[in-house]
């Protein structure tokens, strides 16, 4: 399903790529045909990426999705991006079963897997499945460990996959038949049962009183275990998560995992109605998930296909989709049909006439859908139009009606009857990394912008935007990779000709002391004469410095805030007038004055001693009644230049120190890291300040302090993305797991008690000059498995040492 040239090269998943497949096969294989006897479903299944930097592929494919199989490495075991990704599914609720894929690498260990899992992602994991060791003997004595068989703890049989044939002949055989031939798997497999019994039996009462009343594990049935087992995955509460094991290179293991989806995860009729969140005018609804009700379904990823053009894959909650169907975009309210519709396999596709409930199916040409827009049939909406209900005695009306049709079928009526209908959104992360977009040249701009559109619809996740100071587009996502793979599908498959290059920070200036300057203008162009005077008065706004703001002057004319500056005109008068505008010559235009002089302030500000723009920076041009001569001579365009030389003047008098942008940083570690973290964020000339250290899930509001003064944020908002149950951790020494040898319990695991990892929340105020390249520092310090998220605090005084590292380009 990797068919991007970018994922063969590089050997990961960037993009999630559908497919549909039926289980067990139609017609059965031949060599699974007297095995899998369960009847064809079939399923609609999406492979998402692993890197962190597509984590919103992840999660736009999350929302749709009703089960996942979270995929682990047999030798690395729990890795950084797996704990995101579980929280992920987490927030959705998604029910969710363990696959440790890669058991024919050398070194890898289930039993040690199993318990990382309990530490890390703080579960019961219920093992239904232990390896049979086999050991491949030569001359030089004990060869390599090779994974050809597992035993299947619920029905007590050793399933074998043949290698020479990878993995397609798969035989059954009774435990109790191999007993003598291998003891040693024999009593671990009882032990497992056991384990397995005793784990479900705290949720499942039959299952307790059978164990009690024979004391006899045999007497629990694979029946008994599989519906146990089915209730603890439905429900996250319990905290149980069914464990698989398999190498998938071979094919071994794939045909119990698969019976696995079918066993354990739900189908969509059986999803909680709370995991298909509806609103309608603002108010929670119920979605009636029957095939037979009208059309809804959510877009949750848009694709540019150079062949097939737009591709929408669609999410169908209810009702069936078909081929021509009038739809209605209750997010953008617009009306398009769906022309045609794709069954996908990865990048192949087959024409299909209608997708039903609960499917997954693409609509091509759909040309205004983005991702999170929800579809429902026209005609819903039209007939809702004819039978407005916004008068009273017809909403009672329609209320009665839904309560006699529950009453009388047993289910709620749909609620596809208001054009504001909205299913729950697709959460897009904040993007944590930067890089410019240069054209090669200025005829190349506009196939670049096109470009630009069609993968900023196509990913949400990345942010274009245009930088006022410099001009440069600036690229926003996920981390270097994230834009990396954008730069080169930009350039290999849109064909847009351009580079990518590092984006300047934005510095500051402000003003060192004050001062004030008289500005006379007078000038003769063309024969015609050119007058204006004004003065200026510059100063530092002190706001974070505590001193006392300055009194503002009498005769305000305006006062405007610009960019972090503050411009105020006014009139020179020795007493408060309630209409200055009355120390004005009668012919002068007030607001073009006004405006005027605005303007030159604001392009005088505009770039500092150093070529930044001014912040913090206080100014008052004052008028006087000399400073005008005749309606001739004295006009708006006049005082415009006079302002700007004023200002300007006021400036290089004064000079100017340097200001650079403080981030609010919050910084998601394990608790082992918190003090590399802490003292690589206060290190140096230009380390930050560290303001809290929470436990994740805790929301805190955090107070910063500055030379004398303090403000307050709130950092609820960056923290929806880590929504988190407060449970009790595991205690990893109670979790079964197999040993690594069955004939003899080596040191390694026995000793291997764990315990849950705690995650820590680190707050911090850091100039962004240090959080430049963040992302591979974090992760060196803690093995991958930091994250952070960061928004705009201040602008603040940097120090001589900063200003010259800035100034060096050593940032």
């Amino acid at each position: 399903m990797d068919y991007l040239p970018e994922e063969k090269q590089r050997g990961i998943t960037i993009t999630s790529a559908a497919i549909t497949l039926e289980w067990p096969p139609s017609p059965p294989h031949v060599t699974t045909q007297d095995i899998l006897q369960k009847p064809i479903h079939t399923i609609n299944l999406i492979d998402t990426p692993g890197h962190a930097d597509f984590t919103f592929e992840v999660e736009r494919s999350i929302r749709v999705l009703d089960g996942a199989v979270t995929i682990l490495d047999g030798v690395a075991g729990v890795e950084a991006q797996t704990e995101t990704v579980w929280r992920q599914a987490d927030r959705y609720r998604i029910p969710k079963i363990i696959y440790v894929n890669k058991m024919d690498r050398e070194g890898a260990v289930f039993g040690r897997v199993v318990k990382d899992i309990a530490a890390r992602l703080n579960i019961w994991p219920a093992v239904t499945q232990i390896p049979v060791t086999a050991f491949v003997r030569k001359d030089s004595g004990v060869k390599d460990n090779v994974f050809a068989s597992v035993v299947d703890v619920v029905h007590m049989n050793i399933i074998g996959w043949k290698a020479e044939t990878e993995g397609r002949e798969m035989t059954i055989t009774p435990l109790e038949d191999m007993k003598a031939k291998y003891p040693e798997v024999y009593a671990e497999a009882v032990k497992a049962r056991i384990a397995l019994v005793e784990l479900l039996s705290e949720w499942d009462e039959a299952i307790l009183q059978k164990f009690l009343d024979t004391e006899d594990h045999n007497q629990i049935t694979p029946a008994d275990l599989k519906r146990a087992l089915r209730y603890c995955t439905l429900n996250p509460h319990t905290r149980v998560i069914p464990v698989l094991m398999g190498a998938s290179r071979v094919n071994m293991g794939v045909q119990p995992v698969l019976d696995a989806v079918l066993d354990y995860l739900p189908d969509p009729k059986e999803c909680e109605k709370d995991k298909i969140p509806v609103t309608v005018r603002g108010e929670r609804a119920v979605l009636d998930l029957r095939e037979d009700s009208k059309v809804c379904a959510l877009v949750f990823k848009v694709m540019h296909d150079p062949k097939r053009g737009m591709l929408s894959y669609v999410r169908v909650y209810s009702g069936t989709l078909r081929q021509g169907d009038a739809l209605f975009n209750t997010t953008l309210q617009t009306r398009e049909k769906a022309l045609k519709l794709l069954r996908m396999y990865a990048n192949e596709a087959v024409d299909i006439s209608s997708i039903r409930t609960g499917h997954i199916g693409v609509m091509v040409n759909y040309k205004n859908s983005r991702t999170g827009d929800t579809l429902i049939h026209a005609d819903t909406v039209q007939n809702a139009q004819a039978t407005t209900a916004t008068s009273h005695k017809h909403q009672k009306r329609e209320k009665k009606f839904r309560k006699k049709h529950e009453k009388d079928h047993g289910h709620k009526i749909d609620i596809l009857t208001d054009a504001t209908l909205q299913l729950r959104p697709i959460d897009v992360p904040p993007p944590v990394f930067f890089a410019s977009l240069e054209p090669n040249s200025a005829s190349d701009e506009r196939g670049m912008k096109d470009a630009l559109a069609i993968i900023e619809r196509e990913d949400p996740s990345l942010h274009i935007s245009t930088d006022d100071e410099s001009g440069q587009i600036v690229l926003s996502g996920m981390g270097e990779l994230h834009l990396e793979i954008s730069r080169n599908r930009l350039v290999s498959d849109l064909k847009a000709k351009c580079t990518m290059g590092h984006i300047r920070i934005g510095y500051r200036e402000v003003i060192i002391g004050s001062t004030t300057v008289h500005e006379v203008y007078e000038r003769e162009i063309l024969g015609k004469k050119s007058y204006a005077g004004i003065t200026a008065a510059v100063e530092a706004i002190s706001t974070h410095d505590g001193a006392a703001p300055t009194e503002d002057p009498l005769g305000i004319l305006s006062k405007t805030t610009v960019g972090g500056n503050e411009i105020i005109i006014a009139v020179l008068t020795a007493q408060e007038l309630e209409d200055p505008t009355i120390k004005l010559p009668s012919y002068m235009d007030h607001e073009a004055l006004i405006d005027s002089l605005t303007n030159g302030a604001i392009a005088a500000l505009s770039r500092g001693l150093n070529n930044y723009e001014m912040h913090s920076t206080r100014v008052v041009l004052t008028l006087d009644s000399s400073d005008f001569r005749s309606y001739l001579e004295s006009t708006p365009s006049a005082f415009l230049v006079a302002s700007r030389m004023a200002v300007e003047k006021a400036i290089r008098a004064c000079g100017t120190g340097m200001m650079e942008p403080f981030m609010n940083v919050v910084i998601s570690c394990e608790e082992g890291d918190v003090g590399n973290i802490v003292a690589d964020i206060t290190s140096g000339a230009g380390g930050g300040s560290v303001l809290a250290l929470d436990d994740e899930g805790e929301v805190s509001v955090a107070t910063t302090t500055g030379a004398g003064g303090s403000s307050t944020y709130d950092t609820s908002d960056t923290l929806t993305a880590r929504e988190k149950v407060e449970v009790e951790p595991i205690d990893v020494s109670k979790v079964y797991a197999p040993p690594q040898s069955y004939k003899q319990r080596s040191i390694g695991d026995e000793g291997f008690e764990g315990e849950h990892v705690r995650t820590k929340l680190v707050r911090c105020r850091v100039p962004l000059a240090k959080m430049m390249g963040y992302v591979k520092n974090l992760k060196s310090m803690t093995k991958g498995r930091g994250t952070f998220v960061m928004s705009m605090d201040r602008f603040e005084r940097m120090s001589d040492v900063r200003i010259r590292n800035a100034m060096a380009g050593r940032t």
